[in-house]
């Protein structure tokens, strides 16, 4: 658990192309120990290319050798993060209920 505490609940990553930053990502780890939440975003001029999943990728080998565990969600309507997080070997576990309990 120590890197995890030396990071204070983050680690942020941008990804560079041609020596520009093309997207950015996270691992945060501040309250699920040993999970470790992936976070990117590519910019909308980048996406399409694979490079969301290659980050990904990355976040997730960085989360092992920290001792993590990584896991992502997005909302299942997001055909476009579900299918990054898929190709970077990320497999769908659960969903979410939302809705009312009625006590009769």
């Amino acid at each position: 658990m120590c890197c995890f505490q030396e990071r204070a609940g983050q680690s942020e990553w941008t990804l560079e192309l041609s020596a520009k930053a093309v997207g950015s990502g996270a691992l945060l780890f501040h309250y699920n120990h040993p999970y470790c939440d992936v976070a990117m975003e590519i910019n909308e001029e980048y996406r399409r290319r694979g490079l969301g999943a290659y980050l990904v990728q990355e976040l997730k080998r960085i989360a092992y050798e920290m001792g993590g565990i990584p896991a992502a969600r997005c909302n299942t309507s997001n055909a476009a993060s579900r299918k990054t997080l898929q190709k970077a070997g990320l497999v769908p576990f659960a969903h979410i209920l939302v809705g009312k309990i009625v006590i009769a």
